[in-house]
């Protein structure tokens, strides 16, 4: 994996880093064992150079020059204006210790800050995040998670101010099949094509341009209004956890791939969360159907992770991932068919008998 802390330019002396927790951590392991590193959590109180130094154990913070790194966890605690506050201070009252910074959101705000901004480099996951406020090429990052309730980052602060549950789902809908031309949206959000459905969707729109500070789509050609294709705007660059999945998942299910490219892409779909995709929108058919196929797609992840177990020999493991599988995706054949193999080897008959009981009532209840 690439080392994004350890070789980073001369020029840059401070970097932050947003992805899953579990990643996070793995990143802090890395850089503290490195040694030479002091870390801190960050907390309300952290807001001068006093708490700082007394938090630090330090008498001046030019002393932190002592060690290569200073980690700041926990970044989100802080609110915007102090976190960049807090890390003026540190570039200007020391010379050489690099600031590395870890949080919930993706610290994309700090490149704001002009003191800053020639120093900092801003990852999302392992993608550079370049600035957004250059004049000459200005423009919105947008970081949007939808696996769990669902939530959109732009430049870095998460948005709060959509008029109603109806924008929310009209972001999410379109975010999933733009570019689309308004009545493939319409029919995925209101199952109409009415006036009066097409007039409720440019509500919504406007008012999630609003949240954003800036135009959410451009138009396509078309010779009418309602044949133009909408595309996401050249002024936004988008960036979300639901495209990362979708790499993930072509990796596992390319058929050109090696056992061991598949069974990496299988291990890192396993660290997305088994959260509901966008929880918050409950009643949206597109959004139901979307749920349904990533469900399947951390079922087959954890097939294919426990085959992998299975064939070195740990067998306790692979059942739980396997029972795993079959719980996430109640529909999932496959998975069902290697857990009952697996009770079947293990000579439990009673067991596989019961696992197929199961994907059998589940059939039935669902009507297939």
């Amino acid at each position: 994996m690439q080392n994004l802390f350890l070789d980073l330019p001369l020029s840059v002396r401070v970097v932050s880093y947003f992805g899953p927790r579990e990643n996070v951590m793995s990143r802090v392991a890395d850089v503290m064992q490195t040694g030479q590193v002091l870390y801190l959590a960050c907390h309300t109180r952290l807001t001068d150079r006093y708490a700082l130094n007394e938090e630090l154990g330090v008498a001046a913070l030019a002393d932190l020059d002592e060690v290569a790194y200073l980690i700041l966890d926990d970044c989100d605690r802080l609110d915007s204006k102090t976190l960049t506050c807090l890390v003026r201070t540190l570039v200007q009252e020391t010379q050489s210790v690099k600031l590395i910074l870890f949080g919930r959101r993706p610290l994309i705000d700090l490149y704001e800050d002009l003191i800053i901004a020639p120093l900092y480099q801003c990852y999302v996951g392992s993608a550079l995040i370049e600035s957004p406020y250059r004049r000459e090429d200005a423009h919105v990052v947008l970081y949007v998670e939808a696996f769990g309730r669902g939530r959109a980052f732009a430049n870095g602060h998460l948005i709060k101010n959509w008029n109603g549950p109806q924008q929310i789902e009209t972001f999410f809908v379109m975010l999933d099949l733009m570019p689309a031309a308004p009545d493939t949206l319409l029919l995925a959000l209101f199952e109409s094509t009415s006036d009066e459905a097409y007039s409720r969707f440019h509500v919504s729109k406007t008012y999630i341009n609003r949240a954003l500070a800036e135009d959410f789509t451009t138009l396509g050609w078309g010779a009418q209004a309602r044949q133009q294709a909408y595309y996401l705007s050249n002024k936004i660059t988008l960036h979300s956890d639901v495209y990362t999945f979708g790499m993930l998942i072509k990796q596992m299910f390319d058929q050109t791939a090696t056992q061991d490219t598949i069974l990496a892409a299988a291990l890192e779909l396993m660290q997305f969360p088994f959260q509901e995709y966008v929880a918050q929108i409950v009643s949206n058919a597109h959004i139901k159907g979307r749920r349904l196929q990533v469900r399947y797609y951390l079922s087959q992840a954890l097939v294919q992770v426990g085959y992998h177990i299975w064939r070195q020999g740990d067998e306790i493991q692979a059942e739980a991932l396997l029972s795993r599988a079959t719980i996430i995706d109640r529909a999932n054949r496959e998975a069902v068919d290697a857990l009952m193999a697996l009770h079947q080897q293990q000579g439990d008959a009673q067991s596989a008998a019961a696992v197929y009981r199961r994907w059998h009532d589940a059939q039935q209840d669902t009507g297939v």
